[in-house]
């Protein structure tokens, strides 16, 4: 990652080794799923899936929760929290955007239906549903890490975010890239975007 800090660059390797395992399990409770039975063969499995996104969420937010630490002693700026982030919150079943895990994970079934029903293919529909299913994984914890990372910028009097590109960038996300922003600036983010938060201490240029 160009120009992107070591603390920044070990904090999003570790939220994809945290993300590959969950994956990869999410993968092979996919294929138990039987295209004649899609509904009750997905509501066997669907438990495990969702229990390993929690387990993983919040070892995403155990690693989120000492990343502005590190990021901040990095470029010299460190800052003591007022409170600390409790990794185990994040495992309550819920979704970054508020709704419940077990019924967000009904989408990919659903999505395998709607493909079904506009013509697609058994083989393609299975594809478009875990295509959805793999979306899901891979945001959830992702979020779960960078929210925590998010709630421990606020507990840092004075610090925010800096937001870093990690190239290839869309046009949409090199105009944002650069500045700073305090710490209830929202982090636009597109589907897949993977920009970089830098903790960051200061206010000038805050948006």
């Amino acid at each position: 990652m160009a120009n992107v800090l070591a603390a920044s660059a070990i904090f999003y390797d570790t939220l994809r080794a945290i993300r590959r395992p969950a994956t990869i399990q999410a993968r092979r409770l996919w294929h138990e799923v039987a295209p004649a039975y899609l509904s009750e063969s997905w509501a066997r499995v669907s438990p495990a899936m969702g229990a390993a996104i929690v387990a993983a969420q919040v070892e995403a937010a155990a690693a989120g929760s000492t990343y502005g630490a590190f990021a901040l002693a990095e470029q010299g700026s460190w800052v003591a929290p007022e409170a600390f982030v409790d990794p185990k919150s994040f495992g309550g079943g819920w979704t970054s955007s508020g709704a419940r895990l077990d019924q967000t994970l009904q989408t990919p079934i659903i999505r395998t239906k709607e493909a079904l029903a506009g013509g697609a293919t058994r083989m393609q529909a299975l594809d478009i549903g875990w295509q959805t299913l793999s979306g899901i994984v891979g945001m959830q914890i992702s979020d779960a890490g960078r929210v925590s990372a998010g709630v421990d910028v606020a507990s840092r009097k004075s610090v925010g975010y800096v937001r870093m590109l990690n190239p290839p960038s869309c046009s949409r996300c090199v105009v944002l890239a650069g500045r700073f922003y305090r710490w209830n600036a929202g982090f636009r983010r597109h589907p897949r975007c993977d920009c970089v938060h830098q903790p960051s201490r200061g206010l000038e240029g805050a948006k």
